[in-house]
């Protein structure tokens, strides 16, 4: 259903959720860049408190201080390269930070694959790439987060698609719930 709704009409770079259908539509697609929700990363976290309380602190601070870049950039109102910039020198390393501290945690051996912060960890790490597009795009938002509570859901199903710099997005959207 994702290639059928957006193949004839859909050339660029979107954000979701984790859902596979889209990543595997970017894979086989063209001319399309998937990139990975950090909202609903965040999530997989805070899933995880009850389980593991001082490390999801932790996964926590590091994709919160994801944000408060997000918000410098917002203030100081940068041009589209000084933003990228901006995202290179600040954004980057921490990521890679947070990649590294993920990947030390899945091989400390102590978390069983049934717990949440497992769970959690493969979800990142399994999305690493697609969580890094925005650092190169700066037209892609961190989240879709706005979206899904902006567009008007009146058949149940979540919104979870962005499409940086298609103008035509709800267009797109709809389409996906015709």
């Amino acid at each position: 259903m994702t290639s059928y709704t957006l193949g004839q009409y859909f050339n660029g770079t979107f954000i979701s959720d984790g859902y596979a259908a889209y990543a595997r539509y970017a894979e086989q697609t063209i001319g399309v860049t998937h990139a990975q929700c950090w909202t609903h990363t965040r999530r997989q976290f805070v899933e995880a408190q009850a389980a593991e309380p001082d490390a999801v602190a932790t996964a926590l601070n590091y994709i919160g201080k994801l944000y408060a870049i997000e918000a410098e950039i917002e203030v100081k109102q940068l041009s589209e390269q000084s933003n990228r910039d901006y995202l290179l020198d600040h954004s980057q390393p921490l990521i890679g930070a947070f990649m590294q501290w993920c990947e030390y945690q899945s091989q400390t051996g102590n978390l069983l694959p049934d717990n949440p912060l497992r769970k959690a960890i493969n979800y990142t790490l399994k999305r690493s790439a697609a969580l890094n597009v925005f650092l190169e795009n700066p037209d892609v938002p961190l989240d879709n987060y706005y979206l899904e509570r902006a567009v008007p859901n009146t058949d149940g199903a979540p919104v979870t698609g962005y499409f940086a710099g298609l103008k035509s997005a709800l267009r797109i959207w709809a389409l996906s719930r015709a």
